[in-house]
């Protein structure tokens, strides 16, 4: 079994396509850890290990009215670390890829400023 957690920061600018639509683009990096637990192998063990990863996120924002947006993501993940997990004769069983992709929707609340309402 394979657990990941992580915590992910990410920055970038938001182009604005006409009045109801956005495209974020942003750069993040990604730090967690790994945990590997065997199951139903002679002996079982479990193994940890640090997860790192450069995050470019591309999006597209609709935005319905103005204090509120949908959001449609895509991470492509470039992993820094891609450690092996092996059982007892050295078979590998896992091993992150050179390159992951991620999907997401989301609901943004915005809180309107002065500037925001004169666009």
């Amino acid at each position: 079994m394979f657990d990941l957690w992580n915590l992910s920061v990410r920055a970038g600018y938001v182009v604005p396509v006409g009045r109801r639509l956005e495209v974020p683009l942003l750069l993040g990096l990604e730090a967690g850890q790994l945990h590997v637990r065997g199951v139903r192998l002679v002996g079982p063990d479990e193994a940890r290990t640090p997860w790192f990863a450069v995050v470019l996120s591309p999006g597209l924002a609709i935005i319905p009215r103005e204090f509120i947006a949908i959001v449609l993501g895509l991470d492509v993940l470039v992993p820094v670390t891609r450690p092996r997990f092996v059982v007892e004769d050295a078979s590998e069983i896992f091993r992150p890829q050179p390159i992951g992709l991620r999907g997401s929707l989301g609901l943004e609340f915005r809180f309107p400023n002065r500037r925001s309402r004169s666009r």
